[in-house]
């Protein structure tokens, strides 16, 4: 179960970089739980967190006022009914799929996430006044969070599609073998 919270930690900030895009607009979550097939012990356990967690952002508002919609299907862990609700997901709309991920990556994506509004406005509050009159800065900050975690998010799919983690992974083994890296 704390597995669960961490990931759905990430998910949901995450998620909060999303932005607001309308007053009533709903945030469609895929979720490709296994309940059944391979990996059901594993989903039995999961995807009840992923709705609680989804739920107790609603009760809180949302994410910036958007109510958060979670759209489930049991794929079974078969590749035909997976790649079916992969296409049902994009087709509904969805915004992240959910599914398995390593604890440890997300742990680094909610300290990463966690880090960078902070990070920026401290940059922003130091450096800002340079370039923009002190009320500029102010307005910037939150704008600038949402363009970063974009712009962050498409670099990460780009630069190490397979997450932190596996950046993590490739860090610590490039150091392991540092002086003789060859």
């Amino acid at each position: 179960m704390r597995r669960s919270l961490t990931i759905l930690l990430g998910l949901a900030l995450v998620l909060s970089a999303a932005g607001p895009a309308g007053a009533s607009h709903e945030i469609v979550i895929g979720l490709q739980c296994d309940r059944t097939g391979a990996t059901q012990t594993v989903g039995v356990k999961l995807c009840p967190g992923y709705h609680d967690y989804i739920a107790l952002v609603n009760s809180r508002g949302g994410v910036e006022g958007h109510m958060l919609k979670a759209i489930e299907i049991d794929h079974e862990y078969k590749v035909p009914p997976g790649v079916e609700s992969y296409e049902r997901h994009k087709k509904e709309g969805a915004v992240i799929i959910g599914g398995l991920g390593s604890v440890l990556g997300s742990i680094f994506g909610a300290i990463f996430v966690t880090l960078l509004p902070i990070v920026i406005r401290y940059a922003m509050e130091a450096f800002g006044g340079v370039f923009f009159e002190p009320q500029t800065v102010l307005n910037l900050i939150p704008n600038l969070r949402l363009m970063l975690f974009g712009a962050l998010i498409i670099f990460f799919l780009i630069v190490e599609p397979e997450g932190l983690n596996r950046l993590w992974r490739n860090i610590r083994s490039y150091f392991r073998v540092w002086p003789f890296a060859y």
